[in-house]
C-alpha cells in the first residue's frame, strides 16, 4: 500500500514538477541524508543509527526527494501511540507535552525535514510534507512537528502553515542541554550549546 501510494502521488506531482520524485529512504540514502542534515541543522544532529532505526521500525517513516537524479531532501516521522513512546523524541518540556497531548494519541511526529541548499525554493519541502502527511494521517489522530527558529535562519515553518498546522507554543533554548549532552553543532549557534528556540506546530 505504501509503495502504491508513492507511485500515485509521484504521478500526480510530476504533472507540475517533472524532475522530482518521492521514495522511501533506504540504506543507500543514509550518507546523503546526513550530508543534507549537517548543512541544514549542524554536524551530528542526524545520525546513521537514527536513520537505520527508521528503516527497520514499523511505526517510523522516512522519505527522500529525488531531483535531477540526486537526493534533494528528506523527511523523518514517527507514529507514537502513548506518552511513553513520545517521550524519547521530546528533548525538554516533557510535562507540557504530556498535559497538552495526553488525549490525542496516536500522534504522528515530524522529527526532521531538510532540503539541500541548491534545491531550496522549488517546493520540495512542501512536497515532502504533503507526502508524509498523506501517509501518517491514515494511522494517526494528531500531527505534531517541532521546528527550530533563529534570527539568522529560515525554517520550514511556513510550509507547515500552508499544510494546515498551527503554531501552539514557542520554547526558548529547546536544544540547549541536549546539544551539550549529545555534542552536536547548530548551523547558526555553532558548537554546543544551541540557543535556538523551538516552535510546536500541530493540527
Amino acid at each position: 500500500m505504501f509503495h502504491d501510494f508513492l507511485i500515485s502521488f509521484v504521478e500526480i506531482y510530476n504533472y507540475t514538477m517533472q524532475t522530482t520524485t518521492i521514495q522511501p529512504i533506504e540504506a543507500s540514502s543514509i550518507k546523503r541524508i546526513i550530508e543534507i542534515g549537517n548543512k541544514q541543522f549542524g554536524n551530528g544532529f542526524i545520525t546513521e543509527l537514527e536513520l537505520l532505526n527508521i528503516i527497520k521500525t514499523p511505526n517510523k517513516y522516512g522519505l527522500v526527494s529525488i531531483t535531477d537524479n540526486e537526493i534533494s531532501g528528506f523527511v523523518l516521522a514517527s507514529v507514537c501511540n502513548s506518552i511513553e513512546e513520545l517521550n524519547p523524541i521530546i528533548i525538554s518540556n516533557h510535562n507540557w507535552f504530556a498535559n497538552t497531548y495526553i488525549s490525542k494519541f496516536p500522534i504522528a511526529v515530524f522529527e526532521s525535514i531538510g532540503v539541500c541548499e541548491k534545491h531550496t525554493d522549488l517546493g520540495i519541502g512542501k512536497l515532502l510534507t504533503i507526502a508524509i502527511l498523506n501517509i501518517t494521517n491514515k494511522v494517526s489522530k494528531t500531527t505534531l512537528s517541532m521546528v527550530w527558529e533563529h534570527q539568522n535562519g529560515k525554517s520550514l515553518s511556513h510550509i507547515l502553515d500552508q499544510c494546515g498546522l498551527k503554531m501552539q507554543i514557542k520554547m526558548p533554548n529547546y536544544w540547549h542541554e541536549d546539544s551539550i549532552y549529545n555534542n552536536y553543532d547548530c548551523k547558526y549557534c555553532g558548537t554546543p550549546p544551541c540557543n535556538c528556540s523551538m516552535m510546536v506546530y500541530s493540527d
